[in-house]
């Protein structure tokens, strides 16, 4: 199933950790998933990408609900856009809550890792 939503300026740590993202406005989204890490796809004018999607409380920064994509082989994220088409595919994990941001990145790593196995 194809979601949509707004899309909202997030408080840019995944760039400042070499994970940039794109942030999505929770508001009237819909998804019966639970909270994780997910590969998604995102679609950006004609063109479908992959993506590690977060989606729950960020446990390691502000535990604030947060729905979030980076996305794979991609590097311009000054796009200006209002909203992302975005389709769930696989849970990937659940949501950790790690001692450091250099344990987040070894984990988002690993992440990315698994995600490219199952679609590259």
């Amino acid at each position: 199933m194809i979601h949509n939503a707004k899309v909202i300026k997030g408080n840019q740590l995944g760039r400042e950790i070499g994970f940039p993202t794109i942030n999505l406005s929770l508001d009237k989204l819909n998804m019966d998933i639970s909270y994780g890490v997910y590969a998604a796809y995102v679609f950006i004018g004609s063109k479908k990408m992959l993506a590690a999607m977060h989606y729950g409380p960020k446990k390691s920064v502000d535990n604030i609900v947060s729905l979030e994509f980076h996305i794979l082989n991609f590097d311009d994220f000054s796009l200006s856009l209002d909203s992302l088409d975005f389709e769930v595919l696989d849970f990937i994990r659940s949501l950790l809550k790690f001692s450091s941001l250099k344990d987040l990145q070894k984990q988002i790593k690993l992440d990315l890792l698994q995600i490219r196995s199952l679609y590259e």
